[in-house]
C-alpha cells in the first residue's frame, strides 16, 4: 500500500548519528517547545480501519531520511514509512507486522539508527504481547518481517501490555524498558553481551518498577504521567535517562527521569524525576504518539503525530 506525500517543510532537520550529551536535562530544556515545524503526507484512502498511529521516530540511511510511524488497526499492526524527498514526490509505504491478536503496535524507539524496538499487543484481551527488535534499515525490510529479537509476554489483564517501548545501548549490553498499561508498571530487561544481530543475543527481565510504590523523595515534582511513549537517552558519562511523553488536559509534557541502578538499591528508588517540559502541539498530540532523537550536533529533536491524520510536528 503506497501513499504519496503531498507537501512537507524541507527545513525540518532529521538526525543521523547520535552525539553523546553532557547535560541531558539542559539540552531538553533548550528545545523550542511552542514552534513546531510540520511534515504533511497523504494517506490516500486513509489508514486501515480502526486503531491509530501510536509512535514516531526518524531514521537516516546515508542521504535517505525518513519518518517511521507505528500503527494499529482492527486486523493487524504495521509500520508506516514516510521517505523525505527534496522534491516532495516520495511515496509512503505500509509494512504489516503481525495479524490479530497482535493488532496494536505501540510507541517505539530506534536503537543505533537502524533497529526498531517495538511492542505488539492484543489490545482487547490485554493478556498477551510480543516485543520485537526489527532492522528497519535493512534493504530487504518488508513483508514478511523477520525480527532480530522476539520476547513473548503473557499474564493477567494489562500486565503484559506493551504500549510504550524504550531501548538504548549501555556498553556491550542493551537496556529495554517496556511500558505496560499507561506505563504504570514498566518492566526492565537487560541483554547479554552479544550484538542484537547475533542469534545468541538474549534479554532477561531485571525487575518491575511501580508508580504506586515509587520513592519520590528526590523528585523534581511528585507527579507521574500516563505515558503513551517512552524513550531512553544515554549521556557522555554513561548515565541513562528515561523520557516519558504524556498529555494532561490540553498540555503535552515530556517528563525526564534518571535511571539509577546500583547493587542493593531498591527498585522503588531507581527512577528519579529530573524535570518536566511542556510543549504546544498544534495538529498533533503526545496522547497519540511522540518520540525523540539525539542529533549528531548534540541536540534533541522531539516528534509528535496525530491519531489518524497525515501530519508529524517536529520540535527542534
Amino acid at each position: 500500500m503506497n501513499w504519496g506525500i503531498c507537501s512537507l517543510f524541507l527545513v525540518v532537520f532529521l538526525p543521523s548519528a547520535e552525539a553523546q550529551l553532557q547535560d541531558v536535562w539542559q539540552t531538553v530544556a533548550k528545545i523550542k517547545a511552542d514552534e513546531p515545524r510540520g511534515v504533511r503526507f497523504s494517506l490516500g484512502d486513509g489508514l486501515p480501519e480502526g486503531g491509530h498511529l501510536p509512535g514516531v521516530q526518524a531514521i537516516v540511511q546515508g542521504n535517505d531520511s525518513k519518518l517511521l510511524l507505528s500503527g494499529s488497526s482492527n486486523d493487524f499492526s504495521y509500520i508506516l514509512t514516510v521517505p523525505m524527498s527534496a522534491r516532495g514526490d516520495a511515496n509512503a509505504i505500509l509494512t504489516k507486522l503481525l495479524s490479530s491478536p497482535y493488532r496494536h503496535a505501540g510507541g517505539f524507539q530506534l536503537v543505533e539508527g537502524r533497529d526498531a524496538a517495538i511492542g505488539l499487543e492484543d489490545n482487547r484481551l490485554k493478556d498477551t504481547s510480543k516485543v520485537w527488535v526489527v532492522d528497519v534499515a535493512a534493504k530487504d525490510f518488508g513483508e514478511p518481517v523477520k525480527p532480530l529479537i522476539s520476547i513473548e509476554r503473557h499474564g493477567q489483564v494489562e500486565r503484559p501490555t506493551v504500549g510504550a517501548i524504550a531501548m538504548a545501548g549501555l556498553g556491550k549490553r542493551h537496556l529495554l524498558v517496556v511500558g505496560t498499561w499507561d506505563s504504570a508498571t514498566p518492566d526492565f530487561y537487560e541483554s547479554n553481551e552479544y550484538p542484537l544481530e547475533d542469534v545468541r543475543c538474549r534479554f532477561e527481565k531485571a525487575g518491575t518498577w511501580s508508580a504506586a510504590d515509587a520513592d519520590r523523595g528526590n523528585w523534581s515534582d511528585v507527579t507521574y504521567g500516563s505515558y503513551q511513549n517512552m524513550n531512553l537517552i544515554v549521556d557522555a558519562q554513561g548515565r541513562c535517562f528515561l523520557a516519558g511523553f504524556c498529555c494532561t488536559g490540553d498540555v503535552d509534557h515530556l517528563d525526564l527521569y534518571e535511571w539509577q541502578r546500583a547493587d542493593g538499591t531498591p527498585i522503588s528508588k531507581q527512577l528519579i524525576k529530573r524535570g518536566t517540559k511542556s510543549f504546544r502541539c498544534v495538529e498533533t498530540t503526545f496522547r497519540a504518539g511522540a518520540g525523540l532523537q539525539v542529533t549528531k550536533d548534540g541536540s534533541v529533536v522531539v516528534y509528535a503525530c496525530s491519531h489518524r491524520e497525515g501530519v508529524v510536528e517536529v520540535f527542534e
